[in-house]
This record gives structure tokens, C-alpha cells and sequence, in this order.
């Protein structure tokens, strides 16, 4: 996913060169600054969004949702007709990325073993970069020739593919799912992914069998930050 939102986010630099060459829109240097920077403006609103996001609908439904908002909004700028709608559609890009960068390394620590919690976050912020050296090979190809729409069409495109593949495979954070009343969810996810033992059995065992007041009681907030400590202390020999 980060490799994707690097190449949205990075293509911009590549495409200048036919952007300043695009006849009928008649950029200025001070214009092609100005488009270059709203990336970063829905960036800053996107990463403000994340936390409210995340905490109503959950990480997971945050992230599908954040990769269709930049991939349809890069598929607008390969079609933009005007200078306008370019400029609204490199915001969008920068609000679904700013969206998707803290959803997906907060999964990846919550999922992530702590011996790997380090390297884990190290490659999924690579993948920004390894996205926009991709934009830079792949400009050489139609850069030279005036065309900066393949560019961003090619952005786009892969949604097709990674979007069936988060929904069927990514999981959802069981600390939103156990917040959102739904403990099987909860348990059935930590132990897909190998979290076992006495403390999980308990922990459910006592949600599941009490009678809930509403989400926000004393009792649910502390069940969360039980399950929490033990994502984030667990170890190898927490997952046998």
C-alpha cells in the first residue's frame, strides 16, 4: 500500500518537465508550485482525519477507504480537463494518503511481534520510497515525450487489484473490534494471527459473559488497555 501512496505522492516531481510543456494549460513556475504543494496541504488534513476515522468505522475500513480516495483521485488528474480540477484531484490524492500512512503503521504495531515491530515499521516506510524511485523509472518512459497522463493513470490503475486484496486479507485492529462490542471478531483475529494463552482466554471470556452498559463503561476501557499492553508486549513466546 505505501508503495502505491509513494509513487501518488512522488509522481509529481517526474511529470513538471510535460506539465510546463502542456500547451493549452500554460503554467507559470509560481502555478506548478502552487500544484505541487496541495499534495501536501490534504496530506496534513488527511493525517487529522485518520485518528476520528479510525476510531468510528476502524483502521481496516480507514485504509480500503484512503487507497480508493488517492487511486480515483490520480485517475482524475490523467483525465483532468483543466488546471482546477488537476488542483482538487493532487489535494484528494494527499487527503487519502495522509489518511493511509498512520492507519497502516498503527496495524502494523498492533500485529507485528515485538522483535519485528522495528523492521516491520522500517520496510513499510521504505515502500514511500521504493514507490517514488518506480515514478522515476517509469517517467523516463513518457516524460520525455510531453505526456504526463500515462503517469498518472498508471498510479491509479492498481487499485483494481490491491483493493479486493485488503478486503479479503487485511485485519481489522481487535482493539476496535473488542471497543465496537464484537469479541469473537476480536478473539477470532488475535488468534489467526497466533495470539494465545490463558490472558486472552480470560479477557474474552469476561467480555463475552458480562452484561454491557455501552461501549465507554469502566470495565470495556480496561479490557482494551489489557488487550493493548499484550499486543504490544508480546513476544515470540506469547504466540505459542
Amino acid at each position: 500500500m505505501l508503495v502505491l501512496e509513494g509513487y501518488d505522492l512522488i509522481v509529481y516531481g517526474s511529470v513538471v518537465p510535460a506539465l510546463l510543456a502542456q500547451a493549452d494549460w500554460s503554467l507559470s513556475l509560481e502555478q506548478v508550485g502552487f500544484l505541487g504543494s496541495v499534495a501536501i496541504v490534504g496530506m496534513m488534513a488527511g493525517a487529522l482525519l485518520a485518528g476520528a476515522l479510525t476510531d468510528r468505522i476502524g483502521r481496516k475500513q480507514v485504509a480500503v477507504l484512503s487507497v480508493c480516495t488517492f487511486s480515483v483521485a490520480m485517475l482524475m488528474c490523467s483525465v483532468a480537463p483543466t488546471v482546477t480540477v488537476f488542483a482538487v484531484a493532487r489535494f484528494v490524492v494527499g487527503l487519502g494518503a495522509g489518511c493511509l500512512m498512520p492507519t497502516t503503521v498503527a496495524l502494523i504495531l498492533e500485529y507485528s511481534p515485538s522483535h519485528r515491530r522495528n523492521i516491520n515499521s522500517a520496510l513499510a516506510f521504505a515502500g514511500v520510497g521504493t514507490g517514488g524511485a518506480l515514478s522515476g523509472l517509469i517517467a523516463l518512459a513518457f516524460v520525455p515525450e510531453g505526456e504526463f497522463r500515462p503517469m498518472f493513470l498508471v498510479g491509479g490503475s492498481p487499485a483494481l487489484l490491491l483493493v479486493p486484496a485488503l478486503v479479503r486479507w487485511m485485519p481489522e485492529s481487535a482493539a476496535h473490534l473488542l471497543a465496537s462490542g464484537r469479541p469473537a471478531d476480536a478473539r477470532a483475529v488475535l488468534e489467526h494471527h497466533g495470539v494465545r494463552g490463558r490472558f486472552v482466554q480470560d479477557l474474552f471470556d469476561t467480555q463475552e459473559s458480562e452484561p454491557r452498559d455501552g461501549a465507554d463503561n469502566v470495565r470495556d476501557r480496561k479490557q482494551i488497555t489489557s488487550l493493548m499492553r499484550l499486543l504490544v508486549q508480546r513476544s515470540p513466546r506469547s504466540r505459542a
